[in-house]
């Protein structure tokens, strides 16, 4: 990730807040359709787009 996270929400952070958060995040290459979350399925990730890539995490713990 760069310092220009090419995500709104993400750029909103202060530096120290986003550069803890970067090492949470891992880069995520999906083809086009993929369902990330079936209708009533528990949704266990989180996925932001960053810059025409999507950031995946697990759970996040601070």
């Amino acid at each position: 990730m760069t310092d220009d996270p090419g995500n709104r929400l993400l750029a909103t952070l202060d530096s120290e807040d986003f550069m803890w958060l970067e090492s949470q995040l891992e880069r995520v290459d999906l083809p086009k359709g993929k369902v990330l979350v079936e209708e009533g399925e528990v949704l266990r990730d989180t996925y932001l787009f960053g810059g025409g890539t999507l950031l995946g995490s697990g759970a996040l713990r601070h």
